[in-house]
């Protein structure tokens, strides 16, 4: 079945506006620059279509600097044609040690090695449909019918795709087989009857192209030329090429090495040709199921016959799906993962507004009065924040005496230079969490970091709201004591 080239997997492409896209041609071109107008839309045009000649009869070339369409794939033969980009995302790994948890050093033949590598793979994203064909070349209908059941048997699901497919990340492709049809290429624009003679139509290869030259024996992209006029009985001539070179290989996963690469004659690759004689559209139909070159059961090779380009067209982005509502309560695992996330943008909000604090301080606290009030905080938040009430309180038995108290109110820290003491007294006191909100910015937080949602993140903020008062303090005092021994080193 593989062998004998009964069976033909051909590429699979994005499936956008109803219907399997094609690659871009190479021939489309876009003003360069210019920025896209409503609905994301653009004008292109198909310099299939221009000769090139300023002394020609069409239209001149057009007169501005032109660029290549940014994505690889069009539904061209669509009414509204849409340009496509697959969404890939992309993540790095390092490898570490199990046991030890982080990447080390490993003794091997009595010798040390570095153990740790960094790994990197893009992959495509979820919920995007991709449209490929598999071409059945049998003796009549019964035994392609019969082909085709064998090849729906291997394709039972789940079916498993990358090279990491058990590793978490790899793919879950769900097939959905459609109608038998019997050309590669449908929709509008389509050469569909004979034609005459002096009609001028196109190829468009929808796959790379492996042509050898028949003089050298060597593998040459430019052959497709002879060859499509060789397969066309030489009815054809070429008006005009606007092609790409492009370099095919592969990955043999048994043998775990790279296939020998060629140049190939890209797919979207256009050659406009003009008839000399009248060609049946019967033969038309035998070159595209037929392709052209080599390893044609690998789906290279493959054509559609088109009608004459046009100079301009229209190309739109195809609208973003609507997303997918959550349903039921998010495990328990993903509530973890955005706690833990959270509690570490919060830790650098609130080094980061320490710092602002203690940058302008002064006159600074003794060292030991700054360890004593950080030795009260580092109890529980609750009894820390009782403790420094105590002490910083207007009269009572357990407040500090004035010496210390003096020191508290004679330092300002902040911008605005508030008293130390009363910034204390302020976090330590009050059951209002709004100025800790503004300090540490909630709000962005919240919503740069959150996973499940913006309404669990702040939950999760307002039940950490007492751990983010004692550890402000006692960040604010730390950063104070380093600019202590700073100076008295400096």
């Amino acid at each position: 079945m593989i062998l004998d080239s009964s069976v033909r997997f051909l590429n699979a492409y994005p499936r956008a506006g109803g219907r399997r896209t094609l690659p871009a041609p190479v021939s489309l071109q876009f003003e360069k620059g210019k920025a896209a107008g409503a609905e994301d839309e653009i004008s292109a045009w198909d310099l299939a279509a221009f000769t090139g000649d300023p002394n020609a009869d069409d239209a001149p070339w057009p007169e501005v600097a032109m660029s290549s369409l940014a994505e690889p794939f069009i539904s061209l033969r669509a009414a509204q044609p849409l340009r496509v980009q697959p969404v890939r995302g992309s993540r790095i790994h390092q490898q570490r040690d199990r046991s030890r948890g982080r990447a080390c050093k490993e003794e091997r033949h009595g010798r040390e090695e570095a153990h740790g590598a960094i790994l990197a793979f893009e992959f495509l994203d979820p919920d995007q449909e991709f449209d490929g064909l598999v071409q059945f070349r049998g003796g009549g209908a019964l035994s392609c019918d019969a082909l085709i059941d064998t090849v729906k048997d291997a394709l039972a699901q789940p079916l498993l795709l990358g090279r990491s497919r058990r590793a978490g990340y790899g793919g879950d492709a769900t097939i959905a087989w459609s109608l038998v049809r019997d050309r590669e290429v449908d929709g509008q624009g389509l050469v569909r009857s004979d034609l005459p003679d002096d009609a001028v139509f196109h190829a468009l290869l929808t796959s790379p192209y492996l042509g050898r030259n028949t003089d050298t024996g060597q593998m040459d992209p430019s052959q497709i030329e002879r060859e499509i006029v060789a397969a066309l009985a030489g009815r054809v001539v070429i008006v005009r090429r606007r092609w790409r070179f492009d370099l095919a290989g592969g990955f043999n996963r048994k043998w775990r090495l790279e296939l020998p690469q060629a140049l190939a004659c890209a797919a979207g690759s256009v050659l406009v040709l003009e008839a000399t004689a009248p060609i049946p559209f019967a033969d038309l139909l035998v070159v595209e199921h037929a392709g052209l070159g080599e390893r044609r059961a690998e789906g290279f090779g493959r054509l559609a016959f088109l009608e004459a380009p046009r100079q301009k067209l229209t190309l739109r982005t195809p609208s973003a799906p609507a997303p997918r509502a959550a349903t039921g309560q998010p495990p328990a695992l993903v509530r973890f993962v955005e706690a833990r996330i959270l509690d570490s943008a919060i830790e650098r909000a609130i080094k980061e507004e320490a710092a602002r604090l203690s940058r302008s301080a002064k006159p600074l606290p003794a060292p030991s009065l700054i360890g004593r009030l950080r030795t009260a905080i580092l109890a529980e938040p609750e009894p820390a924040r009782s403790t420094l009430r105590t002490w910083l309180a207007q009269e009572g038995p357990h407040r500090l005496k004035r010496p210390p108290m003096e020191q508290l109110e004679r330092c300002r820290i902040g911008g605005v230079k508030k008293r130390l003491s009363g910034w204390l007294r302020e976090m330590a006191g009050g059951q209002d969490d709004q100025p800790l909100a503004t300090l540490l910015r909630r709000d962005a937080l919240v919503q740069r970091f959150h996973v499940v949602s913006v309404a669990t993140a702040r939950e999760h903020w307002e039940s950490r709201a007492l751990w983010m008062r004692a550890r402000l303090i006692d960040s604010t005092l730390a950063a104070l004591a380093r600019k202590q021994r700073q100076r008295r080193s400096a």
